[in-house]
């Protein structure tokens, strides 16, 4: 197999990225997946994503947002790299979810164009700090 040494040096240099928590508390819901993007969501402020698949819509945002009678898991947290991801850094979420994993947390991950945001809950954040700070920097966590 050919040896790609930019690729090799871009995935072990996650000791020089910065992680950082993402202000806020977070709960995951899950919709049918034919229901109409709801209005709660639409309005809800800072991070959130919503995925929808042929088997359901999941919304993440902010759980000041997410009403009570929604089917959905309150209580996480979310951290992300301080600086945005390029496409050809390989293996940087690989990295920190095997950390995490090891470390017996559950994740929950999303990526965006120019990111990785990875969810855990509130009461696993102080493993969730030590186990991604034997990969990369937590100093701002």
């Amino acid at each position: 197999m050919e040896s790609h040494p930019e690729k090799e040096r871009r995935s072990m240099n996650l000791k020089e990225k910065q992680l950082k928590w993402v202000p806020g508390s977070y709960a995951v819901a899950q919709l049918p997946a034919n229901a109409a993007v709801p209005e709660w969501a639409m309005n809800s402020k800072g991070f959130m994503s919503i995925t929808r698949t042929e088997r359901e819509l999941s919304i993440v945002c902010e759980e000041e947002f997410m009403p009570e009678d929604v089917q959905a898991e309150r209580g996480w947290v979310a951290l992300c790299l301080a600086e945005p991801v390029q496409f050809d850094e390989i293996g940087i979420l690989a990295q920190l979810t095997r950390s995490i994993a090891d470390a017996e947390v559950s994740i929950f991950a999303i990526s965006t164009y120019e990111n990785d945001y990875l969810l855990t809950k509130s009461s696993d954040s102080i493993a969730t700090r030590q186990a991604l700070g034997e990969v990369c920097d937590i100093s701002q966590l």
